[in-house]
């Protein structure tokens, strides 16, 4: 994918030959999106939007489905889904200033993080079960941004960002679990659960681990230069 405007923001794979990426410049230049059918030897532009927008999140929930979580210029929240390997609709939401990331557990049925900015912002869970066309609120915090999300199964999942949550419930309702602020171990960017450990990758390098449902036994490190 060399030669693209901006820089690669996201890429996702859903199997070993299917996968897409992001190209966002921020405000300057166009977002645009790249498709891969082998392996990723080589991408092709599937689709430019008009518009200049930041990217946050790319979810895939299948080879050809999928939702884009962005901002565009006028600073709203919105949402590019991916229908049958291209770029299907688009929704903007003036509500929310923006949509941090999410989590998918089929076409239907999801949940993504969302903000409003100003002397006042708050935070959101929002749930979907119709695709993304209509959304309900399942958390909401006026302190408490949630940049990372990932499920361990159908019913237990987690969300970091100023502090941590949990639910045992598929998201119907979340609980704080961490009783201390992320910020000491940086701000969390992403985050990946295996055989039920979760690994937590934030800013100066910092990889923080958590085992369980509480955080007690957490284990911090950091990558050298």
């Amino acid at each position: 994918m060399s030669g693209i405007a901006g820089g690669v923001t996201e890429i996702k794979f859903a199997d070993a030959t299917t996968g897409y990426a992001t190209s966002s410049g921020g405000y300057s230049t166009p977002f645009s999106l790249y498709k891969t059918s082998d392996g990723g030897l080589s991408w092709a532009p599937i689709y430019t939007s008009p518009a200049a927008i930041t990217v946050s999140d790319l979810i895939l929930v299948d080879a050809s489905t999928g939702y884009i979580l962005a901002q565009d210029a006028s600073h709203n929240a919105t949402i590019i889904r991916i229908s049958v390997g291209a770029v299907g609709t688009s929704s903007t939401f003036p509500a929310y200033t923006f949509f941090e990331c999410g989590h998918f557990s089929s076409a239907t049925d999801g949940f993504i993080t969302a903000g409003t900015a100003g002397t006042a912002p708050a935070f959101y869970i929002l749930k979907t079960t119709d695709g993304g066309s209509s959304w309900t609120a399942t958390y909401t915090s006026g302190n408490n941004f949630q940049s990372a999300m990932a499920f361990d199964g159908a019913s237990t999942g987690f969300a970091v960002g100023g502090r941590g949550l949990q639910t045992s419930d598929g998201g119907s309702s979340w609980s704080l679990m961490d009783t201390a602020s992320f910020y000491g171990f940086g701000s969390p960017f992403d985050m990946a659960i295996r055989n039920g450990v979760r690994i937590i990758v934030g800013e100066y390098g910092l990889i923080r681990r958590q085992a369980g449902t509480t955080a007690a036994s957490n284990i911090t490190s950091q990558l050298a230069a």
